[in-house]
């Protein structure tokens, strides 16, 4: 078992430098929904630009270091939008937080610009509704209670000293119940989605422009459930692209162009009337909740027994 120490060194030290990278994440996550809330629009002009890493982050983007004078002040601020290209002389709008004295630019990095048209069916997730600061927060607790589970196993591999690899097991459950908790609610979501859609829906008829598959430009390494394709069709002038079921697809790729959809005008969202929900969300939800009450078992067991 010693033998497996280094290879469990060298993922601790991943983790470890992943941890610290989703702390400096929500950081700046946070620092963003302060600006977004606080911020004052402001034009700049730059006096310098400085395009070389200053920090290990600088690594992960492309990124440079803008000076300018602002009301009689020095500030430098790290930019990521189209960093190269900046130059001196250059104008920069960014927001200021008068409260801190700091500025910057309204940029997310956990949360990407939506693609308009594209229906919330395709590509299901609930953490769309979660702000950036609380994704970040979450993905740096995940994190580290993986580090910690990681490193109680590392001690009790390497010592005689039992008493933190006891921890593993009830962390284990407690991580695998706050992932059943999640998928549960993201499933109870998604359900209420396309209820809403199918009660509120208004029926239309629509011609398809196009139809795919989600493999149709590159194999996707997980595909989970029935979710993989897709129909285009113009509404007002503007391409929409829903999620189909297998039966549409099919006869929409013989040559029959009309679909029928429902169109909800408070979602801004369409669906297509045969659609129907993805039971292998329920199946995953499932697993979760399953593995949790097995090793909620194995966890509480001992202790009943003593």
């Amino acid at each position: 078992m010693i033998r497996s120490a280094p290879l469990l060194l060298a993922v601790l030290f991943l983790l470890g430098f992943a941890t610290v990278f989703m702390w400096h994440l929500y950081q700046q996550e946070r620092f963003q929904t302060q600006l977004l809330s606080e911020g004052k629009p402001v034009t700049v002009q730059l006096q310098h630009a400085d395009h070389h890493e200053r920090v290990i982050w600088d690594y992960m983007n492309n990124v440079a270091y803008a000076g300018f004078t602002y009301q009689g002040r020095l500030y430098e601020i790290r930019c990521l939008s189209n960093p190269d290209q900046l130059s001196s002389g250059d104008t920069l709008s960014l927001l200021y937080d008068a409260p801190t004295d700091t500025f910057g630019q309204p940029q997310s990095v956990l949360r990407p610009i939506p693609e308009r048209g594209v229906s919330r069916l395709i590509d299901w997730t609930s953490t769309r509704d979660v702000s950036p600061e609380w994704l970040a927060l979450t993905a740096f607790i995940i994190t580290a209670l993986i580090l910690l589970v990681l490193m109680t196993g590392l001690i009790g591999l390497l010592t005689s000293f039992t008493s933190p690899a006891l921890l593993v097991r009830p962390m284990t459950t407690l991580f695998l119940g706050a992932a059943a908790l999640f998928f549960t609610y993201d499933v109870w979501r998604y359900y209420k989605y396309v209820g809403q859609l199918k009660d509120q829906g208004r029926a239309m008829l629509v011609l398809a422009t196009r139809v795919k598959r989600q493999h149709d430009h590159g194999p996707k390494l997980i595909t989970i459930g029935r979710g993989q394709y897709e129909a285009t069709f113009i509404v007002r002038g503007q391409p929409r692209r829903i999620a189909i079921n297998a039966d549409d697809y099919d006869r929409l790729a013989t040559g029959t162009n009309r679909l029928g959809v429902l169109y909800d005008p408070t979602l801004d969202d369409f669906m297509a009337v045969n659609y129907s929900p993805d039971g292998s969300k329920l199946l995953v939800s499932l697993v979760l909740w399953l593995l949790f009450a097995g090793f909620l078992c194995t966890t509480i067991k001992p202790l009943l027994t003593t």
